[in-house]
């Protein structure tokens, strides 16, 4: 590998600030079983004499296998990983970096999308015979859940010698999306008017039977709480598996969690329902008596609903193989 330790020590200045994490070691076991899985690969990669897989601008990836002798990224390229892929796997016997280059993935899901609010809980009914109160608006029920954000994919590069060129560097973008928003909460039903009181009753001289009161309105519904905000997406594990440890020195990777989505709004209160007026009236005997139903208090707010979880981060890890495990498994006869 062409390393200096001046660019070395350039390079670890400039991306320490933004690097999610140093490489840590992965224990030799986690090789052998890889190796053994990729060995059912490794005859149908191209052969040597195929030209090298040389990656310019911005290309996507739909596989889940990146295979050849030679890769090589161009200064200012871009691999964009596919999210349908939960792991996508470079295989190179070289990797040559030309310059600034980077491997990020394209999302499905758009972000910040909200869940559907829920419609205004029902209104009480009102007062059903003569004084009879209406009855309470429902509760609002809690706002939707907000969306999960989704999960980037994870990567596995397996490289026997890299080639980096003074001043390149490759950056990896497996950051998880942020979770959505929850919903808003449901606002409360209105109470149910009261009914009218039973009518008066007079004879030709006096009030045999004064207007009855009226009845009362209905409470209004509380309003319903905010959904629970959605769960940030996972950052993608970043997996190197080399001959040469310091390959990861010349690689930056950004795989942090999504950050939670914010609770729902609250819902609103139901309105009280109004009172009844009282009875009708028989003069000149039967006035009013003032006996009108009373209006039910309003409900009250929702409350604001709580944040969801932050997704996790992502792992940087090395996984050193010997010079004799990728001949033997990674390097066919045909790449020899």
């Amino acid at each position: 590998m062409d390393r200096k330790v001046a660019l070395l020590t350039i390079l670890a200045s400039l991306f320490a600030p933004y690097c999610v994490a140093q490489a840590t070691k992965v224990p030799g076991a986690l090789a052998v079983d890889k190796l053994q899985a990729l060995s059912r690969v490794t005859p149908f990669l191209p052969s040597g004499t195929d030209p090298p897989l040389i990656i310019e601008k911005e290309v996507p990836i739909d596989t889940a296998t990146i295979a050849s002798r030679s890769v090589v990224l161009k200064s200012g390229s871009r691999l964009l990983l596919r999210a349908s892929m939960e792991v996508t796997q470079i295989i190179a016997d070289e990797l040559t970096v030309e310059g600034p280059a980077t491997i990020a993935w394209a999302p499905i899901v758009p972000p910040d999308l909200e869940p559907p609010a829920r419609g205004k809980a029902a209104n009480g009914a009102p007062g059903r015979g003569a004084g009879a109160s209406g009855t309470a608006g429902a509760d609002g029920e809690p706002g939707n859940p907000g969306f999960a954000g989704q999960s980037a994919p994870s990567l596995e590069i397996y490289v026997r010698t890299a080639n980096f060129k003074p001043g390149a560097r490759l950056r990896i973008e497996l950051k998880g999306l942020n979770g959505g928003k929850g919903g808003r909460g449901q606002d409360g039903g209105d109470g149910g008017v009261g009914a009218r009181g039973t009518p008066a009753s007079s004879s030709f001289f006096d009030c045999k039977r004064g207007p009855g009161r009226g009845g009362d309105g209905g409470k209004g519904g509380n309003g319903g709480t905010g959904g629970r905000g959605g769960r940030g997406g996972d950052g993608g594990d970043v997996t190197v598996f080399s001959s040469d440890p310091a390959i990861t020195e010349m690689i930056v990777v950004a795989a942090e969690g999504g950050a939670p989505g914010g609770g729902g709004d609250k819902g609103l209160h139901g309105v009280g329902g109004e009172g009844g007026p009282e009875g009708q009236l028989a003069p000149p005997f039967c006035t009013s008596a003032n006996r009108s139903g009373a209006k039910a208090p309003d409900g009250t707010d929702g409350s604001k609903g709580v944040d969801g979880l932050a997704g996790t981060l992502g792992r940087f890890a090395l996984v050193q193989i010997s010079e004799s495990q990728w001949i033997a498994t990674l390097a066919p006869a045909k790449w020899q």
